[in-house]
């Protein structure tokens, strides 16, 4: 049985007890039809929670990539982006002096 209203109306009838219209076969059916859909319920939710937690953790594992990425360009040093300085002035020497004597 598929249809979850006739079920649950058949359950009903089942479980009042009073009726004896129906034979204890429909009423096992029932049962059984009620476990197999919560089984298959179970299965997709399970499906659907197993999905979004594999999602969220690949989504995780990309953003420490990106922040762990980010962090080691901003260790590395780039030559052509250090500043430049100039080259140290050779000393005094003092000026020349003309000897004459």
């Amino acid at each position: 049985m598929s249809d979850p209203v006739n079920l649950d109306g058949l359950l009903m009838k089942c479980n009042g007890g009073k009726s004896p219209q129906r034979s204890s076969a429909e009423c096992r059916n029932a049962r059984i039809a009620v476990e197999r859909m919560a089984l298959q319920r179970e299965k997709l939710e399970l499906a659907q929670r197993e999905a979004a937690f594999e999602s969220n953790r690949e989504r995780l594992r990309l953003q420490q990539e990106a922040l762990q990425r980010q962090q080691e360009d901003s260790r590395k040093v780039d030559p052509y982006k250090l500043p430049l300085i100039p080259p140290p002035e050779a000393p005094q020497s003092a000026p020349p002096t003309t000897a004459n004597n």
